[in-house]
């Protein structure tokens, strides 16, 4: 078990984590989200007991992990790396703590998909504990559990399937999100609502609103679509603005008020400039206010 009890560290005056708290044991990976590629080295070199921490406790199998070094295995993904074999070898070992620094770094399309599958697989079947720092939405979404940062700060932590139905904040949400999530940024004033671009938009129902000052709507662009999916669908007037493939997925690109926006491909790809209809389940609706803090959850 590692137990991190309001660890704190900072490199060369860089705030790498604050005040964290998480306990990680076997069949319950944790994804760390937020940290760029030298702040992750940084505190897997923490968890390895090669950096001290500037506060706080990090603790394996009960003792300060600087004392249990060789519990701990570290395995960085790089393009001339493999990355199966080198995440096999890390979890062959008999380590209590694997920290995997951005496992699937190089890769991309289906072989990038078939080795998040398979690494999700494994990293939840291992007796040790493990702790992935991930670079990417995917990567994040290979584990149990999730701590998502902001600024070196918890912004959201707890199971992955609660954080992603419920982000706490629109920063949370965006973390976990790929694609990127579809965006309306909204402002309530008087007896309207107005777009970024200073149209009006008639509010629909089913949705939490805000009686003034800017807020954001957000959804997954899976949950967008081109027919109605129900009597309570949302619907949204978008542009058509071609198509673009994501990892081996092609989708339709649209433009709302300014704002490019996602959705599944359907039949055919709307024309540049042609209006069309986009549907949503209210309840895949997201309302965060004007300092990003979710309205309603």
């Amino acid at each position: 078990m590692l137990e991190l009890r309001k660890l704190t560290l900072a490199v060369s005056g860089r705030s790498v984590v604050t005040d964290l708290d998480a306990e990680v044991g076997p069949g319950a990976p944790l994804a760390v989200v937020g940290l760029d590629a030298g702040r992750r080295a940084a505190f897997a070199k923490c968890l390895q007991g090669q950096l001290r921490p500037s506060s706080g406790e990090a603790r394996l199998g009960g003792q300060d992990v600087r004392r249990n070094r060789r519990g701990v295995t570290a395995a960085s993904a790089k393009p001339s790396r493999p990355a199966a074999a080198l995440a096999e070898k890390a979890l062959a070992s008999r380590a209590q703590l694997i920290v995997f620094d951005a496992p699937a770094t190089g890769l991309t399309g289906e072989a990038r998909a078939e080795f998040l599958s398979w690494f999700a697989d494994r990293i939840a079947a291992s007796p040790a504990a493990i702790v992935v720092l991930a670079s990417t939405p995917d990567e994040a979404r290979t584990s149990a559990r999730v701590v998502i940062l902001a600024d070196s700060k918890t912004e959201q932590a707890g199971d992955l399937a609660e954080v992603r139905a419920r982000p706490a904040t629109l920063a949370a949400a965006r973390a976990l999100a790929h694609p990127s999530l579809n965006l309306l940024p909204l402002e309530s004033g008087g007896d309207a609502l107005r777009l970024a671009d200073g149209s009006r938009f008639h509010a629909p129902s089913g949705l939490i609103l805000p009686d003034a000052g800017r807020f954001t709507l957000a959804f997954h662009p899976r949950d967008a679509a081109f027919e109605r999916i129900d009597e309570r669908s949302v619907r949204f007037m978008a542009h058509g603005a071609g198509s673009t493939t994501i990892d081996g997925v092609i989708w339709a690109r649209l433009n709302m008020a300014g704002v490019d926006w996602l959705a599944p491909l359907a039949v055919g790809v709307p024309a540049e400039g042609m209006v069309a209809g986009v549907f949503v389940d209210p309840a895949r609706i997201w309302t965060f206010d004007g300092e990003g803090r979710a309205i309603g959850v």
